[in-house]
């Protein structure tokens, strides 16, 4: 139901949400159902749950007990949003309720397309300068129904939240697969009564992402890949069970590290131990991914660090990075819209590695260092 309740039309033997939201790969979401209300539930695997209650807007509280008793109570479809995350973005893009964002962390890190210029052209206020520099204050005066916080940032909002705010985790970076982290576009419409549509763009989604893994599966060879940078003495390994890992199993291709880091996120490690294994990697990807300013030539690479000129990939001109839609007054659109365009991000990597399956493609993210 996209609206309220109209005063004195409440039945409580009605179903108020038609269409119902179920999530088949990630792991930190869960939605229930009732008559009125419906309880999400986010971080139930990796992290300490939060729950809230979302009710239908019109209805009267429900009676709850247990842990439900204490659980905040949003109205839903929520209106006023505050999104702390550029991947959050996207989502609200596509499912059509960029109108309810009225407030972002940074809006110059977002990426200059069609949802920034629709944001700039509603004047949207920007609370924060940074991650860990929010304007709580700012925040309060938007009188948002919901603040959704990257979840190193849930702390910085104890103020918010004193004000009787909402803040919600988003926790799809901690999914393991990349089709996991786009499934999190039905949390956004659980809150906004949007499941229909979220389920059908995520269906979407997915089907166009299993076409071109299976496309990859059928590749002749599986060329190995190095991923990440050196910074500072150490080198940001992904985990084996990694999305980032599962996107280069799922393009036909090998980490050269993948068996060495185990778990789901990026671990430091030693770079000399790095530079050993990933020496002869047909492949480097995202060595950019870190640095403030993008590479334009293999020269900004050296520049940064000049033994890169030993690694195979480097030497044979097979270093690509996701680079293609940025600019220096915008955020990288393939860390934002690349969440939930996962079909997109595969194709790109399965014609890096295996461009004779791809013919006719053109990269949408990813651009080769010349």
């Amino acid at each position: 139901m996209s609206g309220c309740i109209k005063s004195g039309e409440f039945d409580k033997d009605k179903d108020y949400f038609g269409d119902k939201a179920t999530f088949t790969g990630a792991r930190n979401v869960h939605v229930s159902y009732h008559k009125s209300y419906k309880v999400l539930t986010l971080g139930e695997q990796d992290r300490p749950a939060q729950t809230f209650v979302l009710l239908q807007c019109g209805a009267p509280k429900p009676a709850l007990t247990g842990d439900l008793a204490k659980a905040p109570i949003i109205d839903v479809p929520v209106k006023r949003v505050a999104a702390s995350s550029t991947t959050q973005i996207p989502v609200f893009h596509t499912l059509g309720a960029l109108d309810s964002i009225v407030g972002v962390n940074q809006i110059e890190q977002i990426y200059r397309g069609p949802a920034r210029e629709a944001l700039e052209a509603r004047h949207i206020s920007s609370y924060g300068s940074s991650r860990m520099q929010i304007d709580t204050e700012k925040i309060i005066s938007l009188k948002p129904d919901a603040v959704l916080a990257a979840s190193s940032e849930v702390g910085e909002f104890k103020q918010v939240q004193s004000a009787g705010i909402p803040v919600l985790q988003d926790l799809d970076y901690l999914e393991s697969t990349p089709l996991a982290r786009a499934e999190w576009m039905k949390a956004y419409g659980i809150l906004l009564n949007k499941e229909g549509a979220a389920t059908k763009s995520f269906d979407s989604i997915a089907e166009r992402y299993a076409e071109v893994a299976k496309k990859a599966k059928n590749a002749a060879d599986k060329p190995s890949v190095l991923v990440g940078q050196e910074t500072k003495g150490q080198w940001y390994v992904p985990g084996a069970d990694s999305y980032m890992i599962k996107f280069m199993t799922d393009a036909g291709a090998s980490d050269v590290m993948a068996q060495a880091v185990k778990g789901n996120g990026a671990t430091p490690t030693d770079a000399e131990v790095v530079f050993k294994y990933g020496s002869k990697a047909d492949f480097w990807l995202n060595g950019n991914y870190m640095s403030m300013t993008t590479w334009h030539g293999k020269d900004d690479a050296l520049k940064q660090n000049p033994r890169y000129a030993n690694l195979s990939a480097f030497k044979h001109g097979n270093v690509w990075n996701p680079s293609k839609r940025t600019a220096p007054d915008t955020g990288n659109d393939f860390w934002q819209s690349g969440i939930v365009q996962p079909d997109v991000v595969l194709a790109d990597l399965t014609y890096i590695f295996h461009p004779d399956l791809m013919k006719g493609y053109t990269p949408y993210y990813y651009t080769k260092l010349s």
